[in-house]
């Protein structure tokens, strides 16, 4: 479990290594040259550091090595690649042992820019998709509130409001879909 804010890692990279450097270089050999500076800091930004971390680069006049990442959201950590995300076509449900595996990431591994490395998943905020046959779909309205009960915790029961109906049935099957 994580927490919005949290730190989660450090990275090494050699290219924010390089842009930090070549920041630094710019800042002592050319100070008056403010686009240049701006695009450098810019990049910075851009390949992942924050405001605070580029201004720590600075006012200590050293580059970091490694930066620090910090999580954007709370929840639960998951592995990224489809053995361990919760990617499934609806109406599948995975088994609990791989929501619940270490994961694979480890020290001095090699991640490669743009790589997802997890997933985070907040269970706070779920949807639920209920099947509603045919004869029931009068009775279905957006907006209605519905109990759902969880089978793994039935007295764990909580009410939901029906926000979308697909307008369709889908092919070879006999209920209406409504999400919650």
């Amino acid at each position: 479990k994580v927490n919005k804010g949290q730190r989660i890692m450090d990275v090494y990279s050699p290219e924010i290594l390089t842009a930090q450097q070549n920041l630094l270089f710019l800042l002592k050999n050319d100070p008056g040259n403010s686009s240049l500076i701006q695009a450098s800091g810019d990049k910075l930004r851009l390949l992942g550091m924050s405001e605070q971390q580029l201004k720590e680069v600075i006012k200590n006049n050293q580059p970091s090595f490694t930066i620090a990442v910090y999580s954007n959201y709370s929840g639960h950590i998951h592995e990224s690649s489809n053995t361990g995300s919760m990617d499934k076509p609806e109406g599948t449900m995975k088994d609990i042992s791989l929501l619940t595996e270490e994961l694979n990431i480890k020290e001095g591994m090699y991640v490669q820019k743009g790589q997802a490395v997890f997933r985070v998943y907040n269970p706070d905020n779920a949807w639920a998709l209920l099947n509603i046959f045919a004869e029931h779909q009068a009775l279905i309205k957006r907006g209605n509130t519905v109990r759902v009960v969880p089978e793994t915790a039935p007295s764990k029961d909580f009410r939901a409001i029906i926000d979308f109906i697909e307008p369709f049935f889908r092919a070879g099957n006999k209920t209406l879909t409504a999400r919650v």
